[in-house]
């Protein structure tokens, strides 16, 4: 079973510069069978954003993140950080993992998922 966490800051109005979102979000997608291991999923990436005194967040909401490539991230400093609330969502459908053709991505039994078209 996969569950979808999202972290969300809220950005202190006081400290937000112009055109900065509201709100930050972090995401994490783990499997497990056991919800005591979401939960320490959970205090685990809230202890490193007490420890880091940071969040690392997509530099723009909509984007797809490349978790390779510190280019799309930003850095939001937990001062300017009010609050932080989770969301955590169990997915009944696997993440596909993606192959090495564009386009082409499998399931974890390593079936192969639908083509998706390609934009270049």
């Amino acid at each position: 079973m996969q569950y979808h966490i999202q972290f969300l800051g809220y950005i202190d109005e006081q400290r937000r510069p112009d055109g900065f979102p509201k709100v930050v979000i972090q995401e994490l997608t783990i499997e497990t069978f056991n919800e005591s291991e979401v939960q320490k999923a959970i205090r685990d990436t809230a202890a490193a954003f007490i420890r880091d005194q940071v969040m690392i967040v997509p530099r723009y909401s909509d984007e797809t993140l490349d978790m390779v490539s510190f280019d799309q991230r930003m850095i939001v400093p937990l001062n300017m950080i009010t609050h932080i609330e989770t969301r955590t969502l169990r997915l009944d459908t696997p993440i596909p993992a993606m192959g090495d053709e564009p386009g082409v991505y499998y399931l974890p039994d390593n079936t192969l998922g639908e083509r998706k078209a390609h934009i270049q």
